[in-house]
């Protein structure tokens, strides 16, 4: 019974991860899709980095964002576990677009014995079935928000605006086509104005409509936020009234309330947040420079590019001062909260979720607003 010593045990070779490169859109609602640096495949991903699963890539101008449980990607409609709830082939759809809310807009083209003819209406992905039947009078349908939209209806003897609400099913005239200008859609309300006079309006998605302002002609539409409208360095609420003027404080742009607090850009290159409880600037304006993801200039202090208003939760991405260089997380209250690694370039600015996408040279991932960084794991 002789042993063989010279055996010995083997141990398994330890395979180091391949660390992911790519693109990485926005992880909202806890779910996202990012695509490989190869170019092969779009991978679902979840709130921790984990793949769901995974298709072949095929190039799609549009930004694939999950919105109330659904995303569009190509051709076709997905779920958060990567099942295929609609797609424009098999339903022989001519366009389709995912806008949210579970609702999708289609066009239909249909030929019986009159001929041919293009019909357009809104799908409802959770009743599997239309919220707005095809009709053949309806030239365009725009998505605002929150279940609305704006139907453009043209016949051979009228062309109108009316505006849609997905929920209620109730239609409201807006006016004639050529006469009025329509702003954004916000928390059920929407501005317009005539373009021949000096009044703004609101109307909300029940039909109800409000003068909100009156005064010079061809002011800007307004925008609504946080139950004030912005019209001519003013905020006014819904009964006409100015609250807040910021008249001679050379504002750029149209700024929004986020939850209490409006992102302010002046015209001078300074920035600050206004409060909408105290109407007073919460801390004093600093000087900026807007940067993009190349940007390489001198700079006090940096902010990225597209950030119009506040997250949800109050934050801003800016790269801080020249000494350090590195893009971190602002809160409503000129604080920074967090900081991304020295180094490490950005792919977007932060979602209302509070994800940023990272480009970190020899891995790809998402940072957020609390400084958690989240890698893809297949």
């Amino acid at each position: 019974n002789k042993k063989d010593n010279d055996k010995k045990e083997e141990k398994p070779t330890k395979v180091e991860k391949e660390k992911f490169t790519g693109y990485l859109y926005q992880l909202n609602e806890g779910y996202g899709w990012v695509r490989d640096s190869s170019n092969k495949y779009y991978y679902l991903v979840d709130k921790d980095g984990k793949v769901i699963t995974k298709i072949d890539y095929s190039y799609y101008s549009e930004t694939p964002i999950f919105n109330n449980g659904y995303s569009q990607l190509l051709d076709k409609i997905y779920n958060t576990k990567g099942e295929v709830v609609l797609s424009k082939e098999d339903e022989k759809f001519d366009e389709m677009t995912y806008v949210g809310d579970g609702l999708v807009i289609v066009k239909v083209t249909e030929e019986d014995y009159k001929g041919t003819s293009t019909k357009m209406g809104i799908y409802d992905l959770n009743e599997k079935n239309y919220n707005l039947e095809l009709q053949d009078n309806i030239y365009y349908i725009r998505y605002i928000e929150d279940g609305m939209f704006i139907l453009d209806i043209r016949d051979k003897v009228y062309n109108e605006k009316r505006v849609y609400n997905s929920e209620t099913k109730i239609m409201a005239l807006l006016g004639d086509r050529d006469d009025v200008l329509i702003g954004t859609y916000k928390d059920g309300y929407i501005t317009y104005r005539d373009i021949n006079s000096d009044k703004v309006y609101v109307f909300d998605k029940n039909g109800k409509e409000r003068l909100v302002y009156t005064g010079k002609r061809y002011v800007n539409v307004g925008q609504y936020s946080d139950g004030l409208v912005y019209i001519d360095d003013a905020f006014y609420d819904l009964d006409g009234n100015k609250v807040i003027d910021l008249k001679d404080e050379g504002v750029r742009g149209t700024p929004e309330f986020v939850n209490g607090y409006a992102l302010i850009y002046f015209e001078t290159g300074y920035f600050t947040v206004l409060s909408k409880e105290t109407k007073e600037y919460v801390f004093t304006p600093r000087k900026f420079t807007s940067m993009s993801y190349y940007y390489n200039g001198d700079y006090e202090l940096g902010i990225f590019e597209g950030q119009n208003k506040l997250t949800k939760d109050g934050y801003l991405l800016i790269k801080t001062s020249k000494d350090k260089k590195v893009w971190a997380v602002m809160n409503h209250d000129g604080e920074i909260i967090s900081e991304l690694p020295v180094g490490a370039s950005v792919f977007s600015s932060i979602s209302d979720y509070g994800y940023i996408a990272v480009d970190g040279n020899t891995e790809d991932y998402y940072f957020t607003s609390t400084g958690k960084t989240i890698k893809i794991e297949e």
